[in-house]
C-alpha cells in the first residue's frame, strides 16, 4: 500500500484490521465473518473500532509513543494532530509532517498512525 492510498480508507473493519496488526501488533482472524484480535491470552478480543470511537483511537495513539525515537539534542517526539477549517488534520512525527484529510479524528489517528508506521519501516 502506498502512503498516499492511505488517505483514501474508509473508517470501517478493514481499516480497524490494519491498525491492529501494523500499528497494534496484533494478529486479526475471523471468526464467523467478524474480525478479532488474538492475544496473548485464552480469548480472541473483538476488534476495536479505532477509527470510529475516539477512546480506541487514542489506544492507537499511546502505543505510536512507544515508537519514540531521538533527535539532536535528545528530543523526544510523538503524535501532533491539528485540525484545520478544511477536514485536514495537519500531523507531526519523527519523519516530519503530513496532512491527513479525514471527516473525524479518530480516522484522522488511525490514518496518521498507519503512515508513520509504514514510513519507520521503510
Amino acid at each position: 500500500m502506498k502512503l498516499e492510498e492511505i488517505d483514501q480508507l474508509p473508517a470501517g473493519p478493514e481499516l480497524d484490521a490494519l491498525i491492529a496488526e501494523k500499528v497494534m501488533g496484533f494478529k486479526v482472524t475471523n471468526l464467523n465473518g467478524v474480525p478479532y484480535t488474538e492475544w496473548d491470552g485464552p480469548d480472541p478480543k473483538e476488534l476495536p473500532e479505532y477509527s470510529a470511537e475516539i477512546a480506541a483511537a487514542w489506544i492507537v495513539v499511546d502505543k505510536l509513543h512507544l515508537f519514540k525515537g531521538r533527535r539532536s539534542g535528545d528530543t523526544e517526539w510523538g503524535l501532533c494532530l491539528q485540525q484545520n477549517d478544511r477536514d485536514e488534520w495537519v500531523i507531526k512525527h519523527r519523519y516530519g509532517m503530513d496532512i491527513v484529510r479525514a471527516e473525524t479524528a479518530p480516522l484522522a489517528i488511525c490514518r496518521a498512525a498507519l503512515k508513520t508506521v509504514m514510513v519507520n519501516q521503510s
